[in-house]
């Protein structure tokens, strides 16, 4: 996975089609992944050109390897280490960003 980005996402409607020129146009020289876990979909992004794929032809198994991402690991410990334990507040952190999306926050793995 080295040099490549990747994000993961789950929306009420079908986006994918419509990020590709928004990265593309911010990231140019970046290699991209951006993954439709509702819909099994891919958009792979690179030298201003993009393909959608679906994923059912795929025999990778995207959300193991970014969890082997040193980084993750990184950010991870990062956000715990300056956490303060009494201002942990749950209820708040649900009303910012609800639940629901907390999958794709590696440091809020722990609190599910």
């Amino acid at each position: 996975m080295d040099g490549l980005l990747y994000a993961a996402f789950e929306p009420g409607y079908d986006l994918l089609e419509t990020l590709p020129e928004h990265f593309m146009t911010r990231l140019p020289d970046e290699r991209l992944v951006i993954q439709d876990r509702r819909r099994r979909k891919l958009t792979l992004c690179r030298n201003n050109s993009w393909a959608m794929i679906a994923e059912e032809g795929l025999q990778l198994e995207l959300p193991a390897l970014i969890l082997a991402d040193p980084y993750t690991k990184l950010w991870t410990t990062f956000s715990h280490s300056i956490a303060v334990q009494s201002r942990n507040n749950p209820s708040l952190q649900r009303s910012r960003m609800p639940k629901k999306r907390w999958d794709y926050l590696p440091e809020m793995q722990c609190e599910k």
